[in-house]
């Protein structure tokens, strides 16, 4: 079956412009620039994407060897940072060949290939001390790689969404203020409630009881002594103290009891009484940013989960599943011959010369036209086009009905036809059964 170029509800005619527009894009990328070829092949393949997989890794992995580091996977100095540069000199190895294929406009342009050349400069350059804050961006080198495309589109899907969460969030934050405010006016008074005594402490406990944390038996070790005290708390197999934040891998289990949310106040007081108020910001943004999260990843896995079913409810009775799709456009040699004297005349020899070269390999294999094919996999847009297909096309009759009655009666009914029947076009889009 064919599936259309897009699901906007357009004109014919303006369809089938904007077909044989991104078809043009599509074999333009082969021929408007040859000298960028060589890396444009470089680029797009699977070597290059598992170098960019493996050095994004490397550094990512670098974070358990260097200081704090853990125990069993300590290494010198003079070895991780080896390491290290190694990597980022592979990173900037990657970026100066997508440089070379997109050209500096394009690649200034393009913003996360900026953001990651900028982190790896900076990493390059620093002077100051090892311990430094910039590790935290690594995350960045391994969302750009090709593989990581899902978490690249919810990641865009999530900053998109922002402004409306941002909305509730102000909201929110509109009615904790005046309840803390009551609460400080209201409970102060009382000498024995220490939980509304300031206005910061009346913000932070009714941030505690939105989130409905429960209590903890060791609770009453930071209620009557004000400061971490090891192992010693209220029961003797409690092992807070390892809730801590002295390596990478005891950062991932503290933040994860910290997602589940019981007690996570009882870890924000600890590391507060050995630090200072302000880290209490550090955990309330990390619970509302896993609280969005969250919410955001249900929502998606029960999403997916429903169109699945209604898609294999609707498609029982069909055969195996959509293997994917190729775009197909042919160049004839004409155009490519007309190409190369453009280029000619715009002094570009080099380009020139290399597509006489395809003409004349074209020439010599008696071939006629050249087909360019691009494949992809099947995404769950395409998957719609295929469910929904009936009512798409009822749509574009009723679009098309709709259009026709609102148009004069003395145009001609030439006219008419051109309107909403156009001439034959290559399709875009073939999918591969």
């Amino acid at each position: 079956m064919s599936s259309p170029a897009t699901g906007e509800q357009r004109s014919p005619w303006d369809r089938g412009r904007r077909t044989w527009e991104m078809n043009y894009q599509e074999a333009a990328i082969y021929l408007q620039d040859p000298k960028a070829l060589a890396s444009y092949l470089f680029v797009h393949n699977h070597l290059f994407y598992l170098m960019e997989l493996t050095t994004a890794l490397l550094l990512l992995l670098l974070s358990l060897c260097e200081a704090p580091a853990v125990a069993i996977f300590r290494l010198g100095i003079y070895v991780h940072a080896t390491l290290e540069l190694f990597a980022l000199t592979v990173v900037l190895f990657e970026l100066s060949m997508k440089l070379r294929w997109l050209g500096c406009h394009t690649y200034i342009r393009h913003k996360r290939t900026m953001v990651k050349f900028v982190e790896a400069v900076v990493v390059l350059v620093r002077q100051t001390s090892h311990l430094r804050i910039t590790r935290a961006l690594r995350c960045i080198f391994l969302v750009d790689c090709r593989y990581c495309g899902a978490v690249r589109r919810n990641l865009r899907q999530i900053f998109q969404s922002l402004p409306p969460f941002i909305d509730i969030l102000l909201l929110l934050l509109f009615f904790m203020v005046i309840f803390a405010i009551l609460g400080f006016y209201l409970f102060s008074p009382n000498k024995s409630d220490p939980y509304f005594n300031t206005l910061e402490s009346s913000l932070v406990n009714l941030f505690v009881l939105l989130t409905t944390a429960n209590t903890s038996t060791v609770a009453d070790a930071f209620r009557w002594v004000n400061r971490t005290i090891g192992n010693k708390t209220v029961v003797d197999q409690g092992y807070y103290y390892l809730n801590n934040f002295d390596n990478i891998l005891n950062s991932f289990v503290t933040l994860f009891e910290l997602t589940v949310v019981n007690d996570w106040y009882i870890v924000m007081e600890g590391v507060t009484s050995e630090t200072s108020h302000w880290s209490r910001l550090y955990f309330m943004i990390f619970y509302i940013v896993t609280m969005v999260v969250m919410t955001i990843i249900v929502a998606f896995i029960l999403e997916a989960f429903v169109f699945r079913m209604n898609y294999a409810r609707k498609n029982q009775d069909s055969e195996a599943e959509d293997s994917g799709i190729v775009f197909e456009r042919e160049v004839s040699k004409e155009e490519i011959r007309g190409l190369a004297e453009t280029y000619g005349r715009q002094g570009d020899n080099l380009a020139a010369s290399q597509l006489l070269k395809v003409v004349s390999q074209m020439d010599r294999h008696r071939q006629a036209a050249m087909l360019f094919l691009g494949r992809r996999s099947r995404t769950k847009s395409d998957l719609s086009m295929k469910m929904y297909e009936e009512e798409i096309q009822e749509w574009y009759e009723e679009h098309s009905r709709r259009e026709e009655r609102e148009l004069p009666w003395h145009e001609d009914e030439e006219l008419l036809n051109q309107t909403f029947h156009p001439p034959a076009l290559r399709q875009r889009s073939q999918t591969i059964i």
